[in-house]
């Protein structure tokens, strides 16, 4: 179950060292043993922004975050290494294990690498912040009650079996499909082909839900060159999108 943090990922606002750091990744290792730890990319950013100004970084920064593995990792950090060779060896001080896609396990369906979530719903409550503690629980209360309703409301006008914004994702990824060339082997095996001048390719492989480039068992939703797999093998896309993004699985966690 989930009673040692196993399919849980906590998601840290800051990368720091000091004793509020220290007691979170205690309390962590204490309670919730089995979670993945975090650190958001956003506050990482921001602190290794402070030495590296440059805005041309920023893009390369964020791709580097970004790439779901090892190898593109490693290339976008290089390419990095080529502008600023100081900025590369300082993003690898800041221990990018903890927010850098390429190094997250597989299982949670989680590729977040910032803490938006969170501080979107601190925003929600700020005004209750402010109050004693009983009268701060009870707005949180009746916001959340609000925002329960509003939910399931907004959910029944949904058409179709995939929730709204991962739609958009999904055809994010079909639209990528037109520079990919696929090779298929008859069975669940492609072979998928950047066409670039860097000509990358990839492997996908249908039946364990898998890409080399790491994204589709990461996200749990197929990644562009899975897509291609797809429509290569004459199959349905949605019948690869994990049941957590579907909208009857949205209607029951409200």
């Amino acid at each position: 179950g989930h009673g040692e943090g196993r399919m849980i990922t906590a998601i840290s606002d800051e990368h720091s060292s000091g004793v509020e750091s220290e007691g979170l990744i205690n309390s962590m290792r204490d309670y919730l043993p089995k979670a993945e730890h975090r650190m958001c990319a956003r506050h990482i950013y921001a602190n290794w922004r402070k030495k590296h100004k440059d805005q041309k970084l920023q893009k390369r920064f964020w791709v580097i975050a970004k790439s779901a593995n090892r190898e593109d990792f490693n290339y976008n950090k290089a390419k990095l290494a080529q502008l600023t060779p100081e900025g590369a060896k300082d993003i690898m001080k800041t221990d990018p294990k903890h927010w850098a896609r390429a190094f997250f396990p597989i299982g949670a369906n989680c590729e977040s690498v910032d803490n938006n979530l969170c501080e979107s719903f601190n925003n929600a409550i700020i005004e209750a912040r402010f109050y004693p503690i009983i009268s701060q629980q009870e707005k949180i209360r009746k916001k959340m009650m609000v925002r329960v309703q509003e939910q399931k409301t907004k959910s029944e006008k949904w058409n179709g079996i995939i929730c709204p914004n991962i739609f958009k994702k999904i055809k994010a990824n079909i639209k990528r499909t037109q520079f990919l060339e696929v090779l298929w082997n008859g069975k669940d095996g492609f072979e998928v082909k950047h066409l670039n001048s860097r000509g990358m390719r990839y492997i996908v492989n249908l039946e364990k839900w898998t890409c080399s480039c790491g994204y589709f068992q990461l996200a749990g939703l197929p990644c562009c060159h899975a897509i291609c797999a797809i429509y290569k093998s004459g199959r349905k896309v949605e019948d690869f999108i994990d049941k957590c993004y579907y909208i009857d699985t949205f209607k029951k966690n409200y």
